[in-house]
């Protein structure tokens, strides 16, 4: 079982049904069964994957498998890490110490191995098995979350809820690979014996009783449970025994049909809810470049130190990607300014700049490079002011000029559209002033000038901060893994995206965001992204939005 959704729950999973691969709703003979057999937990992790895939699912290829020893008890899938902690398969010299420490983790000891199993090869057979299921349940909670994050909330965060998500899934893919290879339903049966053996004998006071499947999909939460932890798992085991022995006995849909239903319809609610706009379908993202990780927005170094710095991020005209750092020493009005491309030596643009208003604290919130020798800038202050600034290369020096102050407004960004003019976007994020647009934005088009009585135009959507702008001022937002396109109220849809975490590239309407930090429109019709890097924390992806073919 996986994390919890808004509060960080932590989660186990214990003996989960069997995964069984299946080719487009039909289970292939063999396939599942030899992944058993081999007692190699990453083949099991290989049909695993291949089995979601197969089915029409985006697996996270972030998600790393931890594969501990094979005495490992506390299996679950982190949802903040991208992090599945399995068990090794044990060994046939191991089978014997794996079975007891599974009786005495779960049943303090009540279960009998020896007594239960009718041979080596039976206990093998099933300890194999067993790891197998527990990869695939831990599996499911990861799809789960994937396509529906919301499902730990939608039932108040019962944890017999959760688990009863991933079960559902696991039971039904099993289901579907014992009617296609008679060995797999030998194990499913034999599998359920040892459910209800292993259940029987967890002493009374953890005991937990289910009457029947149609009770428990009727209310998930009709027994409750706590959350587990590796010294305190036998009432977590009853509970997960009883949905197991529930569902096991009781014919269910089939895998993909239980797909369909639990998560692509989740993920077509989404969709449904923001439409994606038409011309998308002509798109493709293509990764271009990795580059180190960089700060972005405001990060106070240590009282030691003696300064904050702020940084913002752009791409230049011609496509190069640039970050601007600025600089200031506590309790002073004086900034200075660097640029540098990501990873490389910082040029010194102007180390003495006096702010203009001395109980300001001007902090960095976005920059738009005009050309090599202007850049745009803006400053969000407290309190709820921000401010518009040209940084101009003037005689092999560079100055800076402020263009435009606007009380009221606590947020500002400026972007640079595709044919090289500009859009301001002015926000107060408190809502409290009379004179902005409360929670939504201010955009105001411009070229090489801006005053007070410059033209604008009010989008009233209360959402973060803008990261692209295009031809028709439309903002372009971050949102949920996709960029969002905003006209008004009334006009917001998705422009990139599935609403599923990831890199990965190719038609706009299957490519993965993770999470864009920057957007610029090129002269050439081309989109670039500025992009978090899933598996890799420290790194930026720069990825490139076109027709496709181009």
């Amino acid at each position: 079982m996986g994390a919890s959704g808004l509060s960080r729950k932590w989660a186990m999973g214990l003996a989960a049904p069997l995964f069984g691969l299946a080719l487009a709703g039909t289970a292939v003979a063999g396939e599942p069964y030899d992944a058993i057999a081999s007692g190699q937990m990453q083949k099991m992790i290989d049909a695993i994957i291949s089995r979601y895939e197969d089915a029409g699912l985006s697996w996270n290829d972030a998600i790393v498998w931890d594969i501990g020893p094979f005495t490992t008890s506390y299996w679950y899938y982190d949802q903040y890490e991208y992090r599945i902690v399995v068990g090794a398969v044990p060994l046939p010299s191991e089978v014997a110490d794996y079975w007891e420490n599974w009786s005495e983790v779960l049943t303090d000891g009540q279960f009998d191995p020896d007594a239960f199993f009718i041979s080596d090869e039976d206990a093998l057979d099933l300890a194999r098995f067993n790891q197998f299921i527990l990869a695939t349940h831990e599996s499911a909670h990861a799809i789960t979350y994937r396509y529906d994050s919301e499902h730990v909330a939608r039932h108040d965060y019962e944890v017999n809820c959760r688990e009863y998500y991933a079960d559902r899934l696991t039971v039904a893919i099993l289901d579907d690979a014992a009617k296609a290879d008679s060995r797999i339903a030998a194990w499913r049966d034999r599998y359920l014996d040892l459910i209800t053996a292993m259940g029987d004998t967890i002493p009374e006071q953890y005991r937990f009783h289910i009457s029947s499947f149609k009770a428990l999909d009727k209310n998930c939460a009709l027994i409750h449970v706590a959350q587990p932890s590796p010294d305190s798992m036998q009432a977590y085991a009853s509970a997960y025994f009883e949905r197991q022995r529930a569902l096991l006995s009781t014919p269910l849909p089939s895998f993909d049909t239980l797909a369909a239903r639990l998560l692509f319809a989740r993920q077509a609610e989404r969709f449904a809810q923001l439409p994606p706009v038409p011309e998308r379908a002509g798109l493709q993202i293509e990764t271009l470049e990795r580059v180190a990780r960089f700060d972005i927005g405001s990060s106070f170094n240590d009282v030691a130190d003696g300064f904050s710095a702020d940084q913002a991020a752009g791409f230049a005209p011609d496509g190069s990607l640039f970050v601007l750092r600025v600089t200031r020493a506590r309790d002073s009005d004086h900034v200075a300014v660097e640029l540098a491309r990501p990873g490389g030596p910082r040029a010194m643009l102007t180390e003495d700049f006096e702010w203009p208003r001395h109980d300001a604290f001007p902090e960095l919130s976005s920059m738009a490079i005009a050309n090599p020798g202007l850049i745009y800038l803006t400053f969000d202050e407290y309190p709820g002011r921000s401010s518009l600034f040209a940084l101009e290369e003037q005689g092999g020096s560079w100055a800076f000029r402020q263009l435009a102050k606007y009380p009221g407004f606590g947020s500002a960004r400026v972007m640079r559209k595709s044919d090289g003019s500009f859009l301001l976007a002015l926000s107060d994020v408190s809502g409290d002033t009379a004179d902005g647009p409360g929670k939504g934005w201010r955009v105001i088009p411009f070229t090489s000038g801006i005053s007070p009585d410059s033209a604008y135009e009010d989008i009233n959507v209360e959402i973060d901060d803008p990261i692209g702008a295009d031809l028709q001022n439309r903002l372009y937002f971050d949102y949920l893994r996709t960029v969002l396109r905003i006209a008004s109220a009334s006009e917001i849809d998705t422009f990139l995206g599935t609403f599923l975490a990831g890199n990965r590239d190719g038609p706009v309407n299957s490519a993965e965001l993770d999470w864009v930090l920057a957007m610029q429109p090129m002269a050439d019709g081309s989109i670039l992204l500025l992009d978090r890097d899933i598996a890799d924390r420290d790194a930026y992806l720069i990825r490139r939005v076109a027709p496709l073919g181009q």
